[in-house]
Formats: C-alpha cells, sequence, structure tokens
C-alpha cells in the first residue's frame, strides 16, 4: 500500500543520511508501527539500539495504549531514561 512504500522510503533514506554521522546518533520519531514492525526491524538491523519502554505507551495521543514512537541509538551515549517527562497537563498546555 502506498503508506507503507512511504514508510520505507522514509526509513531508508532516515538510515542512509544518519549513516554519514560519525559518534553517538539519536533517531526519534512517530514510527506509525508499533515495536518488532519491519521499520523497528531494520534499524535495529542498520545498529540502532530501542531505548524505549512498553511502560510509556504513546498512541493514541488521549488516551495511550500502544506505543509507536522511537528513541533509537547508535553508539555509545548511554540512555538513562526514557519515558514520560513528567510534565503535567496545565503545563503542558502552556
Amino acid at each position: 500500500d502506498r503508506d507503507a512504500d512511504l514508510r520505507d522510503a522514509s526509513r531508508e533514506r532516515v538510515i542512509e543520511v544518519a549513516g554519514r554521522l560519525r559518534g553517538t546518533v539519536l533517531i526519534g520519531g512517530d514510527l506509525n508501527e508499533k515495536p518488532g514492525g519491519p521499520s523497528w526491524r531494520r534499524l535495529r538491523e542498520a545498529g540502532y539500539a530501542d531505548h524505549g519502554s512498553k511502560a510509556w505507551p504513546t498512541f493514541p495521543a488521549d488516551v495511550p495504549v500502544k506505543r509507536i514512537d522511537a528513541l533509537l541509538v547508535r553508539g555509545g551515549a548511554p540512555v538513562s531514561h526514557h519515558g514520560d517527562p513528567g510534565v503535567d497537563d496545565a503545563e503542558d498546555a502552556r
């Protein structure tokens, strides 16, 4: 389908451009699929580690029940926290 083709092309472009970077590289984004989907697998194959957590679902935004957003890292930078930043709704609205 057209959406899958666009997602595949976008993912491959990100991998291509990020592949030119030196040092630690972080890729963050909405992959529009659950961990284990084709984009997640392809990014892992390209050397990116998933530092996300099932404990922080991201979709749908109003009442999230699944994670479709990613924080992927290639290189040696440690990730000490990934998830809810702890900003209350009023502060977030501001």
